[in-house]
């Protein structure tokens, strides 16, 4: 699933079947920091299950004056990539960054 909000961030997750579950890839950009963000899976029964925690530097990732271009990072989850029907993108204090849902994403 990919998307951008209207403040710019930009996410790619892609999540691989196993045998366990989902690997899940990340690829964030357009984030200004600093921040303590997360990313939480929705499922097709509307549970939500936190994947992963990072922090945001303070020149932040694929803005002006970032020395990166984005984060990739991976995670993994025992829910199958079928049952995953979103992702959601906030910081720590609750604010979202960017909501990905399957229905509205090119891929």
């Amino acid at each position: 699933m990919r998307g951008v909000s209207a403040s710019g961030v930009r996410a790619a997750v892609l999540a691989r079947g196993t045998a366990w579950g989902s690997e899940v890839t990340l690829e964030l950009s357009g984030v200004r920091g600093p921040l303590e963000c997360t990313l939480t899976a929705v499922t097709s029964g509307g549970a939500r299950e936190a994947l992963l925690k990072w922090k945001v530097p303070a020149q932040g990732w694929g803005v002006p004056g970032s020395s990166k271009e984005r984060l990739v990072t991976m995670t993994g989850t025992s829910v199958t990539p079928e049952d995953i029907t979103g992702y959601i993108i906030a910081t720590t204090a609750g604010k979202t960054l960017l909501t990905l849902d399957r229905a509205d994403s090119p891929g």
